[in-house]
């Protein structure tokens, strides 16, 4: 009978913060290991800079079916491929879950327009058309539906024997009794709870200037721990407080034993150009 040190190792991941702080390319890098399904609700993904990187794009095959039903019914395909022929896919990317709950919201604010409508045209009545986005008795409903469709898909995806890759952009919330402040993956707050319920992991991307070694080379580090007001996640425990180059292949590495961020090279770099920057401000401030 298996038991559970028989089962291999996932790693399910939601990367969150705000543009520009490489998630999409964290992500991408999930090609290294294999064959990748990505569903896109945007066009961000460029083959030239993944390429200059060294990611192997043509390992990513992209899915521009985002209608609920159809992208489940595509996720159980590649649930048969992974049945009939076990690693053939690596993983699946959602780039991203905000962007996926927005292009929802516009669907239904246009079928409750376009159903407005008839309903003026049966009546014989001018239709009101500060209404166009807001036509439903209770737009609230739609959260509800919405919530359902990303359950559903979420729960299917990190159910299968891949690694799963989830972006989302940042949402500030603020306790109107407290006026407490939380930072987390930008979503309804159902959808973001089952988001980070779902992962085992969840990091905050963050752009940290430039290193100071040689060419100017742009510095990203992920927050894969909690922090007061901000949303993290490390199931596993074996990540950095600051993981620097949060990449999932990274990501994966760490949770696989194969890195530690004691003998890392590229921690280690990190810690020096934290060095070179408190002495450089020591200098300033010894200077004033």
């Amino acid at each position: 009978m298996a038991t559970l040190a028989d089962e291999d190792e996932f790693v399910r991941v939601l990367y969150w913060g705000h543009f520009g702080t490489g998630k999409t390319t964290d992500m991408a890098h999930l090609a290294k290991i294999g064959k990748v399904r990505w569903i896109r609700t945007d066009k961000g993904l460029k083959p030239g800079p993944l390429r200059r990187m060294g990611i192997p794009v043509e390992n990513i095959v992209p899915c521009d079916e985002l209608r609920p039903d159809m992208l489940l019914r595509t996720v159980d395909e590649w649930a048969g491929q992974l049945h009939d022929r076990p690693g053939s896919i690596a993983g699946v990317v959602l780039d991203t879950a905000t962007d996926m709950i927005q292009r929802r919201l516009e669907t239904l604010a246009d079928e409750a327009w376009k159903a407005y409508l008839a309903k003026c045209k049966k009546q014989h009545t001018e239709p009101d058309r500060s209404l166009r986005y807001s036509a439903a008795d209770d737009t609230r409903e739609w959260y509800g539906t919405i919530t359902q469709e990303m359950s559903r898909l979420v729960r299917r995806m990190t159910d299968l024997p891949w690694h799963v890759a989830i972006s989302a952009q940042i949402r500030r919330d603020v306790d109107k009794n407290t006026g407490h402040v939380q930072y987390g993956p930008a979503a309804n707050p159902a959808v973001g709870g089952l988001l980070v319920g779902y992962c085992d992991l969840v990091i905050e991307t963050e752009a940290d200037g430039q290193y100071e070694d040689g060419e100017a080379e742009d510095c990203f580090v992920g927050y894969p721990k909690p922090r007061p007001g901000r949303e993290g996640k490390d199931r596993f425990g074996v990540l950095p407080r600051i993981l620097v180059t949060p990449t999932i292949d990274r990501v994966i590495a760490y949770v696989h034993g194969d890195l530690d961020f004691r003998d890392d090279p590229v921690q280690l770099r990190y810690r020096e150009l934290l060095k070179a920057r408190k002495a450089r401000q020591a200098q300033e401030d010894d200077d004033l």
